[in-house]
């Protein structure tokens, strides 16, 4: 029998309290909270002909973020021979942030991130409690990690830009 560390006190009971007191705390909190539970994906829903999960079962452990900014797991049961799957969650598009604003003889120049394959339009307003944006241009289908366009500054009223994503 291995005896306690002097000093030290058993940590299972304490953990014990505290899950219990998470179980009794966190369905208050998320009523008071208007928590909502999405499921992004249900297992088991692609099957082979013996109606075995391809697309596995039991998601194991916890998921881990990847370099690409997508999220990677394991399921312990499903596949192709039953012995689990490794699958990806995608973050899907980021939202694009301008990098660059640079204005040179009345032609300003907007430069902002892109996800390869996504499509996206440049639009203004000169007023910012008007809610009718006018695009500016046609929509641009990002190849690389940025995108630019440029635009004619006359004396009119001044322009506020945005981007917006092309579902």
């Amino acid at each position: 029998m291995t005896e306690p560390v002097s000093g030290m006190k058993p940590v299972l009971p304490l953990l014990t309290r505290l899950l219990w007191a998470a179980v009794l705390v966190l369905p208050a909190f998320a009523a008071q909270g208007g928590a909502v539970l999405t499921t992004l994906y249900s297992f088991g829903t692609i099957t082979n002909n013996d109606g075995n999960p391809l697309d596995g079962a039991n998601p194991y452990a916890g998921v881990v973020q990847g370099s690409d900014g997508n999220f990677y797991g394991t399921t312990s049961y499903g596949g192709l021979h039953g012995d689990g799957t490794v699958f990806q969650l995608s973050t899907g598009p980021t939202a694009p942030e301008f990098h660059a604003v640079t204005l040179t003889n009345a032609m300003l120049s907007l430069v902002w991130s892109t996800a390869p394959g996504q499509m996206y339009l440049l639009q203004y307003i000169s007023n910012v409690t008007s809610t009718n944006w006018t695009y500016l241009g046609s929509t641009a289908t990002a190849t690389g990690a940025t995108l630019s366009a440029t635009d004619s500054i006359t004396n009119g009223p001044r322009r506020f830009y945005r981007v917006v994503l092309v579902p």
